[in-house]
């Protein structure tokens, strides 16, 4: 996802997968703690903060006066939140994200997400997007091993494993003959969807934050 109204991010369109999940998960949460808790799942990034981040470094905007500028400035942005919240994907909403996005002009697919499990469906949704002449590009994985990675590793997926700032592999990096690309990933600054104060441990959800994030995303 990513955080709606966001002062160095300007979407062209949003959408969310895992809207319908909504009431299941607020049943399980009542089951599990006794009590009525209100979770929202929507476009908007306001668990976790990682969408925003990634979103930043592709296309925050240029020569605005906020944060810094995206690697593709004034690029449409599709943003597909696949996520239920901060409790994690399921594969039919990763794959119903792929193809929103190609039924809504996509050219580019990022996906910041991955597991070691194979799906043999998942891996078809990936394949037929390239098949398409969409480019599928995956974080190759930040558990420092060479174990395949989905979708990464998957035919048609371009998987980006991560640089330190000497340029060698970071120490968090998934590696291994799947690897297409590397690119610096360490202490990146981005967007954010909140601010975090040290002192209280109090986090606030904002639209003009901006933080340093690490990782293969």
């Amino acid at each position: 996802g990513i955080r709606l109204g966001h002062e160095d991010l300007n979407p062209a369109k949003v959408y969310c997968t895992s809207a319908d999940k909504e009431e299941m998960i607020e049943a399980l949460l009542k089951a599990v703690y006794g009590e009525e808790i209100d979770y929202e799942i929507s476009p908007d990034d306001i668990y976790v903060g990682h969408g925003t981040h990634v979103s930043g470094i592709i296309a925050a905007e240029l020569n605005n006066g906020k944060g810094g500028a995206g690697i593709a400035p004034g690029v449409d942005l599709l943003s597909c939140n696949v996520f239920m919240g901060d409790l994690g994907a399921s594969t039919d909403d990763i794959i119903e994200g792929i193809v929103w996005a190609q039924e809504n002009g996509a050219d580019i697919i990022n996906m910041s997400l991955g597991g070691i499990v194979y799906n043999g469906v998942f891996a078809k949704a990936v394949k037929n997007a390239y098949d398409n002449g969409v480019a599928v590009f995956c974080a190759a994985g930040n558990d420092s091993t060479a174990t395949y990675q989905y979708p990464a590793s998957y035919p048609g997926a371009i998987s980006i494993a991560a640089l330190d700032r000497g340029l060698q592999k970071s120490s968090f990096s998934c590696y291994g003959d799947k690897i297409r690309y590397a690119f610096p990933g360490v202490d990146i600054y981005s967007t954010a969807n909140a601010t975090y104060d040290w002192e209280t441990d109090i986090t606030t959800i904002t639209t003009d934050a901006y933080t340093k994030m690490s990782g293969t995303s």
